[in-house]
Formats: C-alpha cells, sequence, structure tokens
C-alpha cells in the first residue's frame, strides 16, 4: 500500500439500535479524532460518515458506509479511522469484502482498539462478530421466554389491549376496541365478508389500531403468522409466541420472516386477556376455513404462480394509474390467465372509493401505446403545443411569485410587532394580560400569513425554457416513441423512461358493458428536468385550480372497448 507523509483521514462510526442514542456516535467519534490527532492525521468535517440504528449484519440499507465507500474510491483520503471492526460490520461476508474493497482504493482500516486492519484480523472478527450476534439472538430469546414464564407479555398485543401503565409488561382489556372485536366476530359469524365489515367500521368511524380507517388485512392477518383479528388465538385467552423468525436477504437486505418449528412456538394459557369465548373462535377458523376451501381448494391457499409475472413495482405502469373516480393510486391486484390487473388501491384497501372494477393492464398497454403513438406522430406540432401551454404555466408561476414577495413583507412586520411585544412582557410595567391579549392576534394573523405563503412559494417556481431544456425533452421523447412504438410487452426496464414523461394515466369507471375512459397526462417536469413540483392537496384530479393541474398537460382523453 501507497505510504504518504501527510494522509488523510477519515470517521466511520455506527450503532445498530434504537435502544441506543446519538451519543454513541458522539463518543466513537470522540475517540477516533483522538486517535488521528496522536497520529497527526488531518479529518475534515465532510470525511465523518455515521449509520444511525442499522445492523451490522448486512451493508444494505446504510447511507453513511455507502458514501464513505464513494468517498475512498475517489481518493478523498488514505485511511477510515474506526473505533472497532465491528462498527464496519459482523458478517463473516462483508468484513473482507468491505476490506477488500479499501485495500483496491489504497485506503487503509484503523482501529483505535485494535490498531491497523490485516488479512488475519479482518479473518478473526468476522467470525467472531457472527458468534456474537448468534450469542445475542440467543440470550435474547431466552430473555423473552422468562417474560413469557413469569405471566407478562414478551412484546406488543393487538387491538383491544392496552398497557399497564404501573406495569412492565403488562397488558389489560381495553373495554372499547373489545367491544369492536365482539362485534366483528359477530358478524363475520352471520356471514359478512371481512371487506364488507372493514367498510362498515370505517364508515361508522370507528379509529383503526394506528387511528385511520380499517382494511380487510387487519382482520384476516397476512404473511406466516396471520394473526389478523380473526385468527389471532389471543383473543380466547392463548398466547402464542416465537412463531417466526427474521433473516436478512444478501441479495437485498431486506428483512424476511420465516416459520419456526413447531417445537419452539410457545404458548401460554392468559385468561385475564379473553375477549371472545373459545367455542365463538374455534366456529370462526371453521368458517374460514370452509371458504378457503371453496375458493382455492385443497389447502385454502392461492396457488402458487408457475409462469413469470412482473413485479407490482416492476410493472411500467407502476406509480402512473390513477382512479378517475377518486384520485387514488390504482395498484396491481392481480393476475389471471397470464394477464395483470389494476384496481383502485382506495376501494381495495379501505373500500373508501365507489370504484370498485378492475382493468386489464394488456389491453389498456396497447390502446394507450396506439393513442400516443398517434398523438406524437407529428413531432413539431406536438412540441411546439406542448412548450406554448409550458408559457402559459409559466406566468401564473410569476405571479405566485410576486404574492410570495408581498406576503413575505408582511410576515416580517407582523414578526416585529410581535418582538416589541415580548420585549414589553419582559421589561415594562404594563400588565401581563393585557400585552399577551395584543399578541395573540398578531400570532394568529401571522400563522395565516406565513400558510399563504408556504402556499404561493410551492407555486412560485419559475424555470426558463432553454434551448438545452428543449433537446433534453426531444431525447426524452425520442426514447418515449421508441418505446409504444415497439411490438413487445413493457417491462421493468421501461417503468423509468415512461415515469420521466408521463405525469399520471387517468382511468374512468363505466358501466358494465360499456367502454371506459382513460386520460394520459405529460409531466411538466419533462421538459425542464425535473424541476416543477407536483402536488394535489384534495385528491381532486379534476380541480382546475388545483396545483397539479398547472403542473401536467393532458395529452388526451380516450376509450378501452369493453
Amino acid at each position: 500500500m501507497t505510504k504518504q507523509t501527510n494522509r488523510r483521514a477519515a470517521i466511520y462510526a455506527r450503532y445498530s439500535t434504537d435502544k441506543q442514542n446519538v451519543t454513541s456516535l458522539d463518543g466513537q467519534i470522540l475517540l477516533c479524532k483522538k486517535h488521528a490527532s496522536e497520529k497527526s492525521l488531518p479529518i475534515s468535517a465532510e470525511h465523518i460518515f455515521t449509520d444511525s440504528e442499522r445492523t451490522s449484519a448486512t451493508l444494505f440499507n446504510r447511507p453513511g458506509y455507502a458514501k464513505m465507500i464513494a468517498a475512498a474510491e475517489r481518493g478523498d483520503f488514505e485511511v477510515v479511522i474506526v473505533e472497532c471492526l465491528d462498527r464496519i460490520s459482523r458478517d463473516p461476508a462483508d468484513l473482507p469484502h468491505v476490506f477488500k474493497l479499501l485495500t483496491f482504493a489504497q485506503v487503509e482500516i484503523d482501529t483505535v482498539n485494535e490498531g491497523m486492519a490485516d488479512d488475519t484480523k479482518i479473518a478473526i472478527r468476522g467470525l467472531l462478530g457472527k458468534m456474537w450476534r448468534k450469542d445475542l439472538a440467543d440470550k435474547t430469546r431466552r430473555g423473552l421466554m422468562r417474560v413469557l414464564n413469569a405471566g407478562r407479555i414478551p412484546g406488543l398485543l393487538g387491538y383491544g389491549y392496552r398497557v399497564d401503565p404501573h406495569q412492565k409488561g403488562v397488558y389489560t382489556i381495553d373495554a372499547e376496541q373489545a367491544k369492536i372485536v365482539r362485534r366483528i366476530y359477530k358478524e363475520y359469524l352471520a356471514g359478512v365478508s371481512p371487506r364488507a365489515i372493514a367498510a362498515g367500521l370505517t364508515r361508522d368511524g370507528v379509529p383503526s389500531a394506528r387511528g385511520g380507517k380499517w382494511n380487510h388485512a387487519h382482520l384476516i392477518g397476512g404473511g406466516i403468522a396471520r394473526c389478523g383479528i380473526l385468527s389471532n388465538p389471543i383473543y380466547k385467552g392463548e398466547l402464542v409466541w416465537n412463531q417466526t423468525h427474521r433473516v436478512i436477504s444478501p441479495k437485498n437486505g431486506n428483512e424476511i420472516k420465516r416459520a419456526n418449528d413447531e417445537k419452539d412456538v410457545q404458548r401460554a394459557k392468559v385468561p385475564h386477556l379473553q375477549i371472545v369465548d373459545g367455542a365463538t373462535f374455534e366456529a370462526v377458523q371453521t368458517l374460514r376455513a370452509k371458504r378457503a376451501f371453496k375458493a382455492f381448494g385443497e389447502g385454502g391457499k392461492v396457488p402458487r404462480q408457475t409462469h413469470p409475472v412482473i413485479g407490482r413495482n416492476e410493472h411500467a405502469f407502476a406509480a402512473l394509474l390513477r382512479c378517475g373516480t377518486c384520485g387514488s393510486p390504482m395498484r396491481l391486484s392481480g393476475t389471471a390467465n397470464g394477464h395483470r390487473y389494476s384496481s383502485c388501491a382506495a376501494y381495495g384497501n379501505h373500500s373508501a372509493c365507489a370504484n370498485a372494477l378492475s382493468y386489464n393492464l394488456t389491453k389498456l398497454e396497447k390502446r394507450i401505446r396506439q393513442k400516443l403513438a398517434v398523438k406524437l406522430a407529428n413531432r413539431e406540432a406536438f412540441m411546439a403545443a406542448t412548450a406554448a401551454y409550458y408559457d402559459e404555466w409559466r406566468k401564473g408561476t410569476r405571479k405566485a411569485t410576486d404574492d410570495a414577495a408581498s406576503l413575505r413583507r408582511q410576515v416580517d412586520r407582523l414578526t416585529h410587532k410581535i418582538q416589541r411585544v415580548d420585549v414589553a412582557i419582559r421589561d415594562s410595567d404594563t400588565p401581563v394580560e393585557e400585552l399577551i391579549a395584543q399578541r395573540k392576534p398578531l400570532a394568529i394573523e401571522r400563522a395565516n400569513l406565513q400558510e399563504r405563503l408556504r402556499l404561493a412559494e410551492a407555486e412560485s417556481t419559475v424555470v426558463e425554457l432553454r434551448p438545452t431544456a428543449m433537446k433534453a425533452f426531444a431525447k426524452s421523447l425520442d426514447e418515449f416513441q421508441a418505446v409504444i412504438a415497439g411490438d413487445e410487452p413493457l417491462g421493468p426496464d421501461d417503468r423509468h423512461i415512461m415515469a420521466a414523461f408521463l405525469d399520471s394515466i387517468i382511468v374512468y369507471p363505466a358501466e358494465q358493458r360499456a367502454d371506459v375512459q382513460f386520460e394520459c397526462r405529460l409531466r411538466i417536469g419533462a421538459m425542464i428536468g425535473g424541476g416543477a413540483k407536483i402536488f394535489c392537496d384534495n385528491g381532486n384530479m379534476g380541480n382546475p385550480s388545483s396545483p397539479i393541474s398547472q403542473a401536467i398537460l393532458p395529452l388526451g382523453r380516450w376509450y378501452l372497448a369493453a
């Protein structure tokens, strides 16, 4: 490795969980700075990299580490200082990988506790780190089992319970929520579907466990444990614990739940937490099994797809489709006969929209590509019309700029008045109550003006449409035309091109057997490199006064044959 007399250094610090805090980082950085000072290694502020609440089990989702590696590859420093090698990683594969990357970039790892890193230390630390993580997991699990055996709850309980404020780990029944749990069981046994039950709770203004709208998944659960309200044995007075464990994918760093062996699952009777009687609970499980068998056959589960299906987030229309009824995003809801279907997410998740239809994306994609190809056929006319529309939109933003300047002056004047009142409260002999009475209307008026200023500033971004921007737009248009002109179905690689050019595709419902209408809208930001901020506060896609209508250009509204 190249030796230099005036080597530059960087610091990397990390802590793992929310049970630690930022002072852990401060302590690590302080030790590393002291170590650097003893070795006369200069450190600049931009070369201190940190990760908060990031596990040592993976290198994914660690922005501080990623910035440190990028800076090392640029040659910004020659030494990276850490308190200990486990701050970088405790994985026996990841730690040698990082060492290899830094060695290739001619950067050394200097630890406060162990000195300069080498192949031997890296190998030993990786092995010890893996053993430490396994030992910590075993001890944590043993501690939670001790809590369970003591009659307390290791973790959180679901809807219908609350924590006893005077005893850690002790739960009691929430009387009001328990009524809702019993209502859910009663309605389900009466033949009401989970989706209809959730819609009824939302309609009646009953808050969910998190205070929002109800979703049918709250009732039936999901994943491996399937601990929805209708399937969680806690409601019959039985606590089931340690059903699953988490593993980290080496491919993307995501945590994945996996089922534990039945012998490792812990069960305990907790009669003081029983909300529904055992007979009712078992009747619901029997009814659920019958419905599952009727819907999916043997096993009661959706059969695994045998043909390749594009993931929901990888589809070319992901994040573009909008419901024409409520303005909410549309989700890719399912697959049938190899075709993807899309439906309103507000209807599917909360029954909060009247649009219950689903749309064949294969047919929709074909029709959209046909209509856009015709729309963009006359390239020069399209670019001229788009530029003219942008010019009108820019005039509106200039007016918003003038309004913002006036509002800013008014806010400053009121701020000075409030400051004078504050000084009078502190120094004058005038009764405090009288001064506070003077201050209150000024503060209310300033708050109102500040809100108006915020909205005006949101609409006041003026970007000149220079020739270079038009050239970039022309290039984007070329890519977009090439995508829609092809014969092959759109794939994941086309998603970014579609999203860069289109703001949204609005799908309007129709009566049964009638033609469905859809509308494509150009993203003005495509012309100016994404400078236009697109937002909609009220969810009404058709409101001409909404800022979103100023940031997009409707390309056309067409029909999709039923």
